[in-house]
């Protein structure tokens, strides 16, 4: 207290007066009270000196601790709220990695990064560019490096992986390292892997754009064109079919000639299936159109396999014969077999007819041949004339044909004629 009366405790002697201690007064000079504050000394009523008289800095102007804050030692340190006084300095325990959760519990290194407070707890603080912590551990710190690791390549979990091959991962970003045998990465697509298959690609036989002219590749080599390869090449004109080295193609195959076609017939280059009109042998027909139970029955000459090919119904020696009126077959113009229609003899009773002349009988009723009857006006069996004479009708009158005396009523028969009665 240079050049005044120091107060005791507050008192001036010297002038009587009383300084009061709330101000932080020291001595009374020339009988004024002086404050010793600011002078980086806590005397008196002082809870603090910072060395300054300045509000709002955790010790007042009067040298009096402010709200909030507590302030140690002289010139006065003073932490705000949350903030620990370590060292000489404030810290926040809760975040520094030099006091973490208490003075000078230092937080660890890392591996490949920084260490870090968090609510008190030491960790990793942030990793090293191309590092990260994928294991959530603070032990193993930054653990991958993830510029190289395929199972976290760029980011954690980010696993690289490749179709057909190996993958790897260059400055964070996945490729291919290698290709399984017989696949190949023929695009320069990472994404789609080894894409191509060039043991069996006709595109890519081998190796990447090695083109096969047979469009067959094999166990990684081009192969000769044959005919059950499952491919059109060669002289082929579709699949494995026509061209004349491989066999015919079926119906709806592409053709340039009919002989390149089953069925014999190339319309607007695509084979036909076979019909009864297409004036071609072919299907099921035992000639041109006809035969073979799907077409029309054949004529006479044309082949045949069995009677039923042929309109005729005679199949003699692989060829079809003409009706004839003794083939035993009903065909022609017969009405039965080998009897009627005109071509051949009339036909026996109850054989079938279309009109009297048909029949042995001379009467065709019902398109069947009548037994001859007496009443039938038609002179037929045994009969001299029509319904009389023979022995099986009446005698006939006279003027009528006879064969005996017995034939008329007359019973006198001259030159085949009855006789009126003497």
């Amino acid at each position: 207290c240079s050049g005044g009366v120091k107060a005791d405790p507050f008192l001036d002697k010297s002038v009587g007066a009383s300084c009061s201690a709330g101000g932080g007064y020291l001595c009374a000079v020339g009988g004024v009270c002086v404050s010793g504050c600011g002078n980086g000394t806590v005397e008196g009523p002082e809870t603090c000196d910072d060395g300054n008289t300045s509000d709002n800095d955790g010790c007042s102007s009067t040298c009096a601790t402010e709200n909030g804050f507590s302030c140690t030692g002289a010139p006065s340190i003073c932490c705000g709220p949350g903030l620990l006084l370590c060292s000489a300095a404030c810290v926040d325990t809760t975040t520094d990695v030099s006091n973490c959760g208490s003075c000078g519990n230092g937080c660890s290194s890392v591996a490949n990064g920084m260490p870090g407070c968090t609510s008190s707890t030491c960790g990793i603080g942030s990793c090293d560019p191309g590092y990260a912590d994928c294991d959530a551990s603070a032990v193993t710190g930054c653990e991958v490096n993830t510029a190289t690791s395929t199972s976290h390549c760029g980011a954690c979990n980010n696993a690289c992986s490749v179709a057909n091959g190996t993958p790897s991962c260059t400055s964070g970003a996945c490729g291919i390292a290698a290709c399984d045998a017989g696949f190949a990465n023929c695009d320069a697509d990472a994404a789609n892997g080894c894409e191509k298959s060039v043991s069996a690609d006709p595109a890519n036989c081998g190796s990447c754009g090695n083109q096969c002219a047979s469009g067959v590749c094999t166990a990684g080599s081009c192969a000769a064109a044959t005919c059950t390869d499952g491919v059109k090449n060669g002289d082929e004109t579709d699949v494995d079919c026509g061209g004349g080295t491989c066999g015919t193609c079926a119906a709806t195959k592409v053709c340039t000639l009919a002989a390149d076609c089953a069925s014999g017939v190339c319309t607007g280059n695509v084979c036909q299936a076979p019909s009864c009109s297409d004036s071609v042998k072919n299907g099921g027909e035992t000639d041109v159109d006809c035969g073979g139970g799907t077409c029309g029955t054949c004529a006479a000459a044309k082949v045949c396999t069995v009677a039923g090919d042929c309109a005729s119904g005679v199949c003699t020696g692989n060829v079809c014969q003409a009706p004839s009126c003794s083939d035993s077959v009903k065909n022609g113009d017969e009405t039965d077999m080998d009897c009627g229609g005109g071509t051949c003899a009339a036909c026996a009773n109850v054989k079938s007819c279309l009109i009297n002349a048909d029949c042995t009988s001379g009467v065709c009723t019902g398109n069947v041949c009548q037994v001859p009857g007496c009443s039938d006006s038609v002179r037929n069996g045994a009969e001299t004339d029509v319904d009389c004479g023979g022995g099986t009708c009446g005698a006939c009158a006279a003027g009528k044909s006879c064969g005996n005396d017995f034939d008329c009523t007359s019973l006198q028969c001259i030159s085949g004629t009855c006789q009126p009665p003497a």
